[in-house]
């Protein structure tokens, strides 16, 4: 769902938020940290992202996913009160 949408110029930012069910492998961006079985564990997250527009068409993506708190969720990284 999205939350918040700012535009000015050829950037447009856009706040949104998820939930969903880990079905899938997850893929880390990080090669260190390989694949994550589905987990069946259901994980509400939000995101950020800014997107560069040219000629109607995104050419440039900046995100940022808060995937701590889904790995938390999922229950494959404790959360800091756990440590």
């Amino acid at each position: 769902m999205v939350e918040d949408q700012l535009a000015e110029g050829d950037k447009v930012a856009t706040r949104w938020s998820a939930r969903g069910t880990h079905q899938g492998d997850w893929r880390s961006f990080s090669p260190r940290s390989g694949v994550i079985p589905p987990t069946g564990r259901e994980a509400t997250f939000s995101a950020n992202d800014i997107y560069i527009i040219a000629d109607g068409q995104i050419v440039e993506e900046w995100n940022t996913l808060e995937q701590l708190a889904v790995l938390e969720q999922l229950g494959v990284m404790p959360a800091p009160e756990q440590v």
